[in-house]
């Protein structure tokens, strides 16, 4: 494994440690998202996921962020 993994796996999983200790879920299943997406795609391939699977786990950490953003903001 390369230290860029290293550092990106150390980041998303304290990340999605500290959003699940603060009970915000939506943030929390984005870097879970990101954190799978960095376990299918640079440490562990396997063959019988599809490339199109792994690549969705980015957009969906997305879509969960961008959601959580605009309710916040909505909220004020």
């Amino acid at each position: 494994m390369k230290i860029a993994t290293l550092i990106s796996l150390a980041g998303t999983v304290t990340c999605s440690g500290v959003f699940t200790a603060q009970k915000q879920w939506m943030m929390a299943a984005a870097f879970i998202c990101m954190t799978i997406y960095t376990l299918l795609d640079r440490v562990i391939h396997l063959g019988f996921i599809p490339p199109l699977v792994v690549t969705a786990f980015p957009v969906v950490a997305l879509v969960l962020v961008l959601y959580e953003v605009l309710r916040k903001v909505v909220a004020k």
